[in-house]
């Protein structure tokens, strides 16, 4: 990994930044920093000496945990924030380093402007913070990372790991947006090219107000082994209670509920999935189901609808009346109309959805994600049309009859419709290539919404518990192993037949427990799974988190689904 170098001219310059710049800092309470310092200690040796590393040190806190744990070490910090570094300089031992500076600019460098590596590093880099560089300038400088979606923090990790010495160890607090598919190139370069020490999934409410999941990650700078096992623990939503009132200490909690996972099952991974909650027992079921797996999603073209949340909020342009979707916070929005460039809060506001079910002139229903339910869907909203600016996609999709997957909440939901409806932007449509694949979609869905893939979902994705934005990507779930049959062969006439049954769900809006049943072994017979997989099956979703999705579909007993193969 090459991060190209840049000298640092001055140790306190300030750096200007713009009005309303997110600096997405995110302080870390000390009992965190002073675990995070314990598992440095604990890869380095308490008589460690070296240099160590925070390339967002904020006001000093992690330093402060690291040469608590580390009395020999070299502390060395940088801050883009002018205050905050003035703030770890006077908390920090008067030998530390503390840099007013751009990491992702100026990455450390010694008084003859030789760029400093490091023994060891410990960090929480910034999480959602604007950047001060363009996408082409990151990429000039080396960022492999600077591609497609990408995260501040995701730029931090691998500018950190450019400077750390062959054999070091990284220590890094992350936003569980690690484990999400649009971070694949994240976890791909770190498992090919780091020996992945710890990762430990701490799930929300680690940061009092920060509504997102926290990861600790544990590395080395050195190429993992073939046979190299990561150590990993998930804390769960009781044991987390407990931590946040003193009552348990993460060590403890971590000695408790580890287990490990190779690391060459990361990086083999074609999707680079760090499926931590994978234990040894539940490996049968779920290669069984991967060996079964298919392209299905090549068979369909997918897509999502408007660029609109449900509430329907745009600004419009007070020279054209050009709009587009409110943004999330107010900020300099540029008239795609005429031109004109103003800020958000001084453009027109318009609601153009409204709550009706009945439709209205100029109108048209909207189905929105809490629409969609499994095998299920209502439509309470109408969104207004032809407003210039909208991009309202090609209407002749909402027409057809098409697969609908709910992009938001826990589980998957979907169903099938022929409504004559528009869906807004937290709504997958997936329609056939060929019309001779008219049964496709109902078997697609009654595979997505069963048991046993929900059973999967969680075990590989490790969305078992309450989060405050839970969603599913079209890259997820295109992961998911539903077969693709041949035309002719028994896995062809499963298919049908599963397809044959949902069709006849769906005319009880999901609520035939006989036919869910029924679906429910014809799944288990396409993947050639016996009755203890099916027990694996509802353990899986009831050790999940007693959330709704999972009450849901843990009331069953899996000697009361009959597995069928059809002949």
């Amino acid at each position: 990994m090459l991060i190209a170098e840049a000298v640092e001219n001055a140790e306190t310059s300030a750096i200007s930044l713009p009005q309303g710049f997110e600096k997405g800092q995110v302080f870390t309470p000390t009992f965190l920093a002073s675990w995070v310092a314990e598992l440095l200690k604990e890869n380095l040796g308490a008589d460690w000496s070296g240099r160590v590393l925070d390339p967002a040190c904020g006001d000093g806190e992690l330093l402060d945990a690291a040469v608590a744990k580390l009395p020999k070490s070299k502390l060395y910090g940088v801050d883009i924030d002018a205050s905050a570094t003035r703030s770890a300089r006077s908390r920090l031992c008067p030998s530390a380093t503390i840099k007013t500076a751009d990491m992702l600019m100026c990455p450390p460098a010694g008084k003859t402007g030789k760029p400093l590596r490091f023994g060891a590093l410990i960090s929480n880099p910034p999480w959602g913070a604007d950047l001060l560089h363009s996408r082409e300038s990151l990429k000039k400088l080396g960022y492999s990372l600077a591609n497609g979606q990408f995260d501040s923090w995701s730029l931090f990790v691998e500018a950190s790991l450019g400077v750390l010495d062959p054999g070091g160890v990284a220590a890094f607090i992350l936003p569980d947006a690690i484990f999400a598919p649009e971070h694949t190139a994240t976890r791909e370069l770190i498992a090919q090219n780091f020996s992945i020490e710890l990762i430990a999934r701490l799930g929300e409410g680690i940061f009092r107000g920060v509504y997102r999941g926290t990861t600790v990650l544990v590395v080395r700078n050195a190429k993992p082994e073939p046979n190299h096992l990561v150590e990993v623990f998930r804390l769960a939503k009781s044991e987390r209670a407990a931590v946040m009132t003193g009552c348990l200490d993460l060590q403890e909690a971590r000695m408790r509920d580890r287990h490990f996972a190779p690391q060459g099952r990361f990086v083999s991974d074609t999707r680079a999935r760090w499926d931590i909650d994978v234990r040894s027992s539940d490996q049968k079921v779920l290669e069984r189901m991967e060996s079964e797996g298919g392209n299905w999603s090549e068979l369909i073209l997918s897509g999502r609808g408007v660029e609109l949340s449900k509430k329907g909020l745009v600004k419009a342009c007070r020279s054209c009346g050009h709009a587009t979707p409110a943004p999330t916070r107010p900020r300099d929005v540029t008239c795609a109309g005429c031109g004109r460039t103003a800020h958000s809060d001084e453009m027109l506001t318009e609601r153009i959805v409204v709550g009706e079910p009945d439709c209205i002139p100029g109108f048209m229903p909207l189905i929105v994600g809490e629409d969609i339910g499994r095998y299920d869907l209502s439509c309470s909203r109408q969104i207004k049309l032809d407003v210039p600016g909208i991009n309202y996609k090609d209407q002749k999709l909402y027409g057809q009859e098409r697969l609908l997957v709910r992009k938001t909440g826990i589980g998957l939901k979907a169903t099938v419709t022929k409504k004559v409806a528009a869906s807004n932007q937290v709504v997958f449509h997936y329609v056939p290539r060929s019309k001779d694949l008219g049964f496709f979609l109902y078997y697609v869905l009654g595979v997505l919404s069963s048991r046993t893939m929900f059973a999967y979902h969680l075990r590989k994705s490790g969305e078992n518990e309450w989060r405050s934005h839970p969603y599913v990507t079209p890259k997820s779930l295109a992961a998911l192993p539903i077969p693709t049959p041949e035309v002719g062969t028994q896995a062809w006439r499963q298919a049908v037949e599963i397809a044959n049954r949902v069709r006849k769900h769906l005319r009880y809006q999901g609520r035939s427990k006989k036919l869910d049943l029924e679906i429910e072994g014809l799944v288990a017979g396409l993947y050639g799974l016996g009755q203890s997989d099916l027990g694996w099956v509802k353990k899986v979703i009831c050790e999940a988190q007693n959330l709704e999705p999972m009450r849901a579909l843990s009331e069953f007993d899996a000697s009361s689904i009959s597995i069928e193969v059809v002949s």
